[in-house]
Parts: C-alpha cells; sequence; structure tokens
C-alpha cells in the first residue's frame, strides 16, 4: 500500500482491518481498545486519534514497515489538518473553548471539587456517577477554574480521555503520552511520569476511569511519588485506593407531581425543568413555556426521571427531539424512550448520542 498517496485514516484503517479479516470488534480486543472507538475511527467521527491509539492499532494489525509508515503518515496529516482549521493550541487552549450550553445547577459541587483539590485536601478526587449524569462535564468546568488560576497549578491541567483504552495496565502509558512525554530508552511509563512530576505542582483529569479499574494500584504509585500532582477522575465506580475522595452525583431535582405545579415562573427555577426548557429553546428558539405548556413540561421531565434515573444527558437528548415532534407528542412517545432519546450532533461524543448503551445495568453500575 506505500506506493498510494496517504488515505484518509479512517479509510486506511478499514482497508487494513479487512485485508486482515478482523472485525471491528475482534480488532477491538487485539488493540485493548473499545468497539465504539474502532467504528468512531472509521466513519470518520473521530479524525484525530492520539498517537498511543495508532501503535496500539498498528501492532494489532500487524503492520508491515512500509504499511505501519503510511499508517501513522494519514494519522499526522489528519492531525495537522484539525489543528490547521482550531488554530495555534497555545492560543486556545482546551479549557477554554466554550461550551454552547450552561452547566445547571450544579454551584454546591463545583465548588467542593475546586476546594478540594486547589487546597490539597484531596490528592486523588474521583466524581462518581451512571452514565449520562454529567460527569464529564462538571470535572472539565472544574478543571477549567482551576486550570485559569496559575497559582493553584502553575505547571499545567492536562486532560486525559480514557475511554477507548480497555488494558489497564496502558493506562500510565496514555497519561505520559497526554502530558507529551516520549517513550525513549525502554523505561516504564511510571519511571518517566515519576521524574517529570515528581517536583511539579499539576492537575491530570482522567476521564471515564470505570474501563480501567484494575490500574488503581499504578495511579497510587504515581501518586506517592509525586507529591504535588493532583487526579481528578470521572468513573461509574469509585478507585477504592486510600488516596481517594468520592463525591457522587446525582441526579437533578424534579417537579413533585403529587402536588399542585407552581406557577411556569416558579417551576422553572427547579434544575430539571430549566436544563430541558434551556435546551429545548437551543433547539427551537420559539419554544414557549407558560400555562400551557407547564403541566406536559413537567410531566415529560418526572417520566424522564423515573424511567431513566433524572440523568441530565436524557433530559438534553428528550429535548433535542422538539426540532421534529410537537411536546404533545414526544411526552406520548417516551415508552419507546432507548430508540427515541438519541442525537445525531456531531460535536457530540459518541457516547453521548444515545441511551441505547445506557439502558439498566450500564446506568447503575
Amino acid at each position: 500500500m506505500s506506493s498510494r498517496q496517504i488515505s484518509s485514516f479512517g479509510v486506511l484503517l478499514r482497508q487494513f482491518r479487512t485485508a486482515a479479516r478482523l472485525t471491528q470488534e475482534e480488532l477491538a480486543a487485539r488493540a485493548s481498545l473499545s468497539p465504539d472507538a474502532i467504528a468512531a475511527l472509521e466513519r470518520g467521527k473521530r479524525r484525530t486519534p492520539r498517537g498511543a491509539t495508532v501503535e496500539l492499532l498498528a501492532d494489532a494489525l500487524g503492520l508491515e514497515a512500509a504499511e505501519r509508515a503510511e499508517f501513522v503518515a494519514a494519522a499526522r496529516a489528519a492531525s495537522g489538518a484539525e489543528a490547521s482549521a482550531a488554530g495555534d493550541a497555545q492560543r486556545r487552549p482546551w479549557w477554554r473553548v466554550v461550551e454552547p450550553t450552561p452547566l445547571v445547577d450544579r454551584a454546591n459541587e463545583l465548588d467542593t471539587i475546586v476546594r478540594s483539590l486547589a487546597t490539597g485536601e484531596a490528592r486523588l478526587l474521583t466524581l462518581v456517577g451512571p452514565a449520562g449524569v454529567g460527569k464529564t462535564r462538571l470535572a472539565l468546568v472544574a478543571a477549567a477554574h482551576l486550570a485559569e488560576d496559575r497559582g493553584r497549578f502553575p505547571d499545567g491541567v492536562t486532560l486525559v480521555d480514557l475511554a477507548p483504552i480497555r488494558d489497564p495496565d496502558l493506562v500510565l502509558d496514555v497519561i505520559a503520552r497526554g502530558l507529551g512525554l516520549l517513550d525513549v530508552g525502554g523505561r516504564s511509563a511510571l519511571e518517566r511520569l515519576t521524574e517529570s512530576l515528581a517536583n511539579r505542582r499539576q492537575l491530570v483529569v482522567l476521564d471515564n476511569v470505570e474501563h480501567v479499574l484494575a490500574a488503581a494500584a499504578s495511579l497510587a504509585e504515581l501518586l506517592a511519588a509525586c507529591p504535588g500532582l493532583r487526579l481528578l477522575a470521572t468513573s461509574r465506580a469509585p478507585l477504592h485506593l486510600r488516596w481517594e475522595q468520592t463525591l457522587r452525583i446525582a441526579p437533578l431535582p424534579v417537579p413533585d407531581l403529587s402536588a399542585a405545579l407552581p406557577p411556569p415562573d416558579v417551576l422553572f427555577s427547579i434544575p430539571s425543568i430549566a436544563l430541558f426548557v434551556g435546551r429545548a429553546r437551543a433547539h427551537r428558539a420559539d419554544f414557549a413555556f407558560g400555562e400551557q405548556q407547564a403541566p406536559l413540561v413537567a410531566q415529560l421531565v418526572a417520566q424522564l426521571v423515573a424511567q431513566l434515573d433524572g440523568l441530565p444527558l436524557a433530559l438534553e437528548l428528550a429535548a433535542a427531539r422538539l426540532d421534529v415532534l410537537p411536546l404533545p407528542t414526544l411526552a406520548r412517545r417516551l415508552g419507546d424512550r432507548l430508540q427515541l432519546l438519541a442525537s445525531e450532533a456531531p460535536d457530540r461524543p459518541e457516547r453521548q448520542r444515545s441511551l441505547e448503551r445506557r439502558s439498566a445495568g450500564a446506568m447503575t453500575s
């Protein structure tokens, strides 16, 4: 394949996988990645694979030298195009990217996270809750607050997404790559991280740790060797380390349908109602919330809470359907909620586009 022009990374990945006679699931298992990550890369929904992901895939595919070079070149070309479109990353750090929607009713949790990490009260703080409850968004907002205050973590705030990883032994390698530490001299990731972070005051945000909970012991070693390091993790379950403090992220409060509903302006002060109405207006600027709509919205929100644990993601996905369904129809069709509550927004992470993978067991894990 080396004689061809460089193909897009997704196309090349699919071609190499097909040539190796592997399904997406088989390749994912070999590379210790998730099938969703493979699918997203092949469809171009994730255009800029991380260096660690490229290496894992190249090894799993058994690529020869020329094929590997082409594979890596395609990944670098994708990263270069993305960087060109986004501009100089040094001028706009990740924490300054403006979210399209505001964070609703998490002020107390936000204050707790910032205080615990800024004062050193917590070396490892884990935000625990079901998928879709808003752990990632809350962690990013808290990290942004801490990143802007350079006195708290003068050596920086780094985001590491562990969602594509399934092998706990790779977690420290992924953190090292996220910090820009190259694998030279055959030294372990723990050695490289310890040398780099031993005298630094740095915050690392570890998103989606639930996939690699067995890496907890390695994280404990890292914390023991680096006194200025703080970790902020998101997970469906605690890591159960002595270093760890946990903060459970609960579903949003909802209206009480057993009592008479208050006027719309009072009802709007309830966080779940405010979130739904705000997201509804993001999709339909003319969405009205008056005496006529308030009971339907309250009923719909309460029904979502009862069926789906009050997850903010469920409320967001339901509000998104108002661009094609009238409010009364949406309220009636919640019985088919897993199919109904899906998003096609290309800028939403794959795991946040549907509740299909968050039914019963997944949501309570």
